[in-house]
């Protein structure tokens, strides 16, 4: 039994090594906003813009492209994906874009990059749906600390 308990502290131990070792800390926010491209047109079929603009840390994201896929981040399969009303999404649920975006801007004094991509999107012209970039590694709030 208490074999079998030092197994079970060794292991929780060790998981929190590592996970303290894996600093996730490397998404610091962004927009997603979208425009259509005519928006007089009354057709069933409707094209619009969708923009991403992500913010991240340097140097733990580098300004390669794909952002952030390039730098061990992600993988060049994630989407953008539909999180409210998909069922009205026009279609959009069935081909979700890419969350990967091009460096745009690089800032090492103050440890930031910035990237966006734009993609067309044509959809069915009612359609209405909520999309999102979803991920686990964004940054604490004054991370990292700068004394001034």
């Amino acid at each position: 039994m208490f074999l079998r308990t030092k197994n079970i502290v060794t292991c929780f131990v060790l998981t929190l090594l590592l996970c303290a070792a894996i600093d996730a800390r490397h998404f610091n926010g962004g927009t997603i906003r979208w425009e259509p491209i005519n928006p007089n047109d009354t057709s069933n079929l409707t094209t619009i813009t969708i923009t991403q603009t992500y913010y991240w840390t340097f140097p733990v994201v580098k300004c390669l492209t794909p952002v952030p896929a390039s730098s061990g981040f992600g993988t060049v399969s994630d989407k953008l994906i539909c999180v409210v009303d998909c069922d009205t999404s026009g279609n959009y649920s069935a081909n979700p874009i890419s969350s990967l975006t091009d460096c745009i801007l690089s800032a090492p004094s103050l440890n930031l990059i910035t990237s966006q991509r734009s993609v067309n999107v044509t959809l069915t012209k009612d359609a209405h749906f909520y999309v999102a970039n979803v991920g686990t590694a964004w940054s604490p709030l004054g991370y990292p600390a700068k004394i001034i």
